[in-house]
């Protein structure tokens, strides 16, 4: 049998299942279908694939000591995995220590919950919190102000800060954690890194792990220093620049849309450094941009699509359908959507709907919009009404867009109609094929 590697640290053997990986505490199985493998090899029925941590993802995961750490990478680098990794490192040890992993997004929270509780594993479930911000702070202080009370979101959250920073002050060093660790830490407010720190044990030098994104900055945050909110970041800060997760295509696409939102004028002590994609590790098919009629063509030519996609082998739980928003406009195409996707036996999993039990185990296509997406990852993608990037602040649009581009394995297509210059500047592009 022949072993071979692609994407994140992935092997397969085509006859029998096999367990190569070292780091056991991140690797998962998969089906292995007629693309796992090089032209001409036949697959095995029970053929699976199963993933881990490449061998410098694994070096980096191992290789980390106590203290404060940062590493800012681009979209699919790994990042969630090596700090599910170091969480799982720690909580498995002989040493029962506390492990509390943050993040911003409420999705993006359950999502890892699904991961943790997926091992099986009595000393993770018992060793490893997963929380969002907001629940975390309502945990700590029993409940959180009213948001009305407030001019804005800004304030608001400020507050919420400078509170739990005070009630975390006064718990007592036995019940705070040995570990926090920040997933997707560009959405978090200067002063709640802060709040982290002082969640620690020993705050000084606990560990603290940091993983961001800045290209994926969806909302606006102030910019600041590690040193200006506690974090002893000097000298601990690491880039990751290889892409693991999309196609080489998909990649090139992505990268498109915001690689002209930099400036010449980035402050090099600023917390999250910009950094650019070195390369992805595969190539595929070129995205496709689909230009139709209205919106409502959109959806039904979407469907169309998605049934291809399971007649390729795809399962409904690896195909996802990301959208901005959802409008006046878009609620009779959105309602046609969710319709015929059960009627045809696919099932559909409307995520907004309940973001706090997001599963990746659950059955149906996904719907979900570009926000809540972030973090998360598909085999397969259909972005609906891709006109609504293109509507208010052009960075922000971008910038979801990007998010929602790089949420993809293997296969996107993009649909949109109307008369809009973004859809112009798209079909412009190189980087997609336009039918």
């Amino acid at each position: 049998m022949e072993n071979f590697q692609f994407g994140i640290g992935a092997h397969t053997e085509l006859g029998r299942t096999l367990t190569v990986c070292n780091l056991r505490s991140v690797s998962w199985e998969e089906a292995a279908k007629p693309t796992s493998a090089p032209k001409k090899q036949v697959i095995q029925p029970n053929a699976t694939i199963i993933k881990t941590l490449d061998h410098k993802q694994e070096q980096l995961a191992r290789s980390l000591g106590r203290g404060h750490r940062v590493f800012c990478g681009v979209a699919g680098s790994g990042k969630t995995l090596i700090l599910l990794s170091r969480a799982k490192t720690l909580a498995g040890g002989v040493f029962n220590q506390r492990v509390l992993i943050l993040c911003f997004n409420i999705t993006l929270a359950a999502y890892l919950r699904s991961l943790i509780e997926a091992d099986n594993n009595l000393l993770y479930r018992d060793r490893i919190e997963v929380l969002h911000f907001h629940d975390w702070a309502k945990s700590v202080m029993g409940s959180l102000p009213n948001p009305k009370n407030y001019e804005s979101s800004d304030t608001y959250d400020e507050v919420i800060g400078d509170r739990l920073l005070n009630a975390l002050t006064e718990m007592p060093p036995e019940e705070k954690w040995d570990a926090v660790l920040i997933d997707e830490a560009h959405t978090f407010y200067p002063a709640w890194f802060k709040c982290c720190a002082a969640a620690l044990k020993d705050p000084e030098n606990g560990d603290l792990l940091i993983v961001s994104d800045k290209s994926q900055s969806l909302y606006n945050r102030q910019k600041f220093t590690w040193k200006s909110v506690g974090v002893k970041a000097q000298g601990r800060v690491r880039k990751l620049n290889r892409n693991y997760r999309n196609t080489s295509e998909i990649l090139s696409a992505a990268w498109d849309m915001v690689q002209s939102l930099s400036t010449d004028d980035e402050d090099d002590d600023e917390a999250f450094p910009l950094v650019e994609p070195e390369a992805a590790l595969r190539h595929g098919k070129k995205p496709v941009l689909h230009l139709v009629a209205d919106r409502m063509a959109e959806t039904q030519n979407a469907i169309a699509q998605i049934q291809q996609l399971v007649s390729e082998g795809y399962e409904s739980k690896d195909i996802a359908v990301i959208y901005r928003y959802l409008g006046r406009c878009e609620a009779e195409p959105f309602g046609y959507l969710t319709q015929q996707l059960d009627e045809l036996g696919l099932g559909c999993y409307w995520v907004n709907k309940d973001k706090n039990n997001y599963s990746s185990r659950h059955p149906g296509i996904r719907l979900i919009t570009s926000k809540s997406a972030l973090g998360l990852e598909f085999k397969a993608l259909i972005v609906l009404w891709v006109q609504q990037f293109g509507v208010g602040n052009e960075a922000e649009g971008k910038r979801e867009l990007y998010v929602s581009m790089t949420r993809v394995q293997e296969i996107l297509h993009l649909f949109g109609s109307g008369r809009f210059d973004f859809l112009k500047g798209l079909q412009e592009c190189q980087h997609f094929d336009v039918a």
